[in-house]
């Protein structure tokens, strides 16, 4: 969980929305108009959202060095090759710089195990 926002936000696969029959956008975390609400339920009580359930777009969190050795800007697209026994590429990879942040790429449960991560011999994201 986090890093600590002033909204809260629930990332789901497609997996996951099919499962309790909700009906997912795909977005880039933070942007909510239009999205579903769900209940939140756990131990110390429950939370009731009016929105902010998503499919969280791929993506990959870039320092500005990172971004200029790569050639993309914020906002831009790349691809990201999973080499391996599974080996795929996905395509529109969306490039998020921040002067704060590493190099780090973020794909969902559905997307990790169509290509079999944990046996991926190789990753190179492509301009």
């Amino acid at each position: 969980l986090g890093p600590t926002r002033d909204y809260t936000q629930v990332e789901l696969s497609y997996t996951d929305g099919i499962f309790l029959g909700i009906d997912l956008p795909l977005r880039i975390s933070g942007n909510h108009q239009g999205t579903p609400g769900c209940v939140l339920v756990g131990p110390a009580g429950a939370l009731a959202l009016d929105r902010g359930v998503i499919r969280a777009e791929r993506h990959v969190h870039m320092h500005p060095n990172d971004a200029a050795h790569y050639g993309v800007s914020d906002g831009d697209h790349m691809k990201l090759r999973i080499d391996g026994p599974c080996g795929m590429t996905f395509d529109r990879m969306r490039v998020r710089v921040h002067p704060r942040v590493k190099l780090e790429v973020h794909i969902d449960t559905d997307e990790g195990n169509a290509c079999h991560l944990g046996s991926a011999t190789g990753m190179d994201l492509i301009k």
